[in-house]
């Protein structure tokens, strides 16, 4: 296994930081006079899992890890969700995103100075909707958002039906004019979806 050490002097040994996918055999010999004596030395992997899987955005997920030698330190070391992060218990929480994504943790044993192990998450989309998606002049519609990091905001980004207006729990009332209004609705991370509602 690259870089395993052995210190004679004080008969450690430290196996190499390289990722194994099974146990393996590091195999240390001692030379005594004109004799060597060898010792086989088994290797454990070290591997993650995270769960559940997959997550909402903004929901979370717990990394067990096993094999290794403690503390582990762990990363998120491909954050395609916007903002994920995880804590020194291996906490996870997901951002968000408009599409499906998949987050990566490395896991590093011996305080981030040893053998590594990852663990993928799946991120399902932020979604956004109107109910109704057209109304009459005066008339209202609800705008309600999941998947995403809470809370979220909505602001009307395109007006045609004048007057109308969206409060900040997603309340739509139409204006006194017939058109179709843009809203977008962001989440606390950042991440924006627009839906429409066409005033009649």
């Amino acid at each position: 296994m690259a870089g395993s050490q052995f210190d004679l002097s004080k008969m450690k040994f430290t196996a190499g930081k390289g990722p194994i996918a099974a146990a393996a055999v590091e195999t240390v010999t001692l030379d005594y006079g004109c004799k060597q004596f060898p010792f086989n030395i088994n290797v454990k992997p070290i591997t993650a899992a995270i769960a559940p899987n997959p997550v909402d955005g903004g929901a979370t997920a717990q990394v067990t890890v096993t094999g290794g030698v403690a503390p582990y330190k762990f990363t998120v070391s491909v954050p395609n969700s916007k903002s994920p992060t995880i804590n020194a218990s291996g906490q996870y929480r997901a951002g968000s995103a408009i599409a499906q994504v998949v987050d990566t943790i490395t896991v590093t044993d011996r305080n981030g100075d040893g053998g590594r192990a990852r663990a993928d998450v799946t991120v399902l989309p932020m979604t956004a909707a109107a109910n109704p998606a057209a109304v009459a002049q005066g008339a209202t519609s609800t705008i309600t958002a999941q998947r995403g990091v809470t809370p979220f905001s909505f602001a009307i980004t395109n007006r045609e039906s004048t007057g109308s207006t969206i409060d900040g729990n997603g309340q739509y009332k139409a204006g006194t004019a017939p058109g179709t209004d843009t809203i977008t609705v962001t989440d606390k991370v950042g991440t924006r979806l627009t839906v429409t509602v066409t005033v009649t």
